[in-house]
């Protein structure tokens, strides 16, 4: 039997750098509600396309070696989970969710988070089922689902606004 995770590997993918320039006078002259330099302004945005980049990739990069004009890019968890992994399920409902989590606990993991897109998480939190604990606030109505108690861990849901709407990680 050959070691499976002996023969995965990864490349290194390097986001940036990204170019930040404004002219000396835009970087004095004080905006209503901004706060800081235009130069700070600047380099914010760039630092959340950035972390945008880095969060798709690890969610959905494909692995390349590169070339010479273009950079490496690494696989994400799509590609690089490839046990415990139900396609199949057309309808997903708590019990499914239990039935991975009882796949990974007995393949000697431990899932700490459910990562999942706007559909997946609304039918999780609209979810009746008895495996699901819900607390229900005095000054609020409606039901959101932010964590999964099982006997296979108590996972927290997090709604990514980059995962697909349809998949849970």
């Amino acid at each position: 039997r050959t070691n499976d995770f002996a023969q995965r590997f990864n490349y290194t993918q390097i986001f940036g750098p990204h170019a930040v320039q404004v002219t000396g006078t835009q970087n004095v002259i004080k905006r209503y509600g901004v706060n800081g330099s235009e130069f700070d302004k600047q380099a914010g945005k760039k630092v959340k396309e950035t972390a945008i980049s880095m969060e798709q990739a690890i969610l959905y990069g494909k692995k390349a070696i590169g070339t010479a004009s273009l950079g490496r890019t690494m696989d994400g968890l799509i590609s690089q989970i490839t046990t415990n992994v139900d396609s199949s399920t057309t309808t997903l409902t708590a019990g499914k969710v239990l039935d991975q989590l009882q796949a990974v606990y007995d393949l000697g993991g431990s899932v700490d988070r459910v990562v999942t897109g706007s559909k997946q998480k609304r039918v999780l939190s609209a979810s009746n089922s008895s495996d699901l604990f819900i607390k229900q606030s005095e000054s609020s109505t409606g039901q959101v689902i932010d964590q999964i108690i099982s006997d296979f861990g108590n996972p927290t849901i997090l709604l990514n606004r980059w995962c697909r709407v349809s998949d849970l990680f």
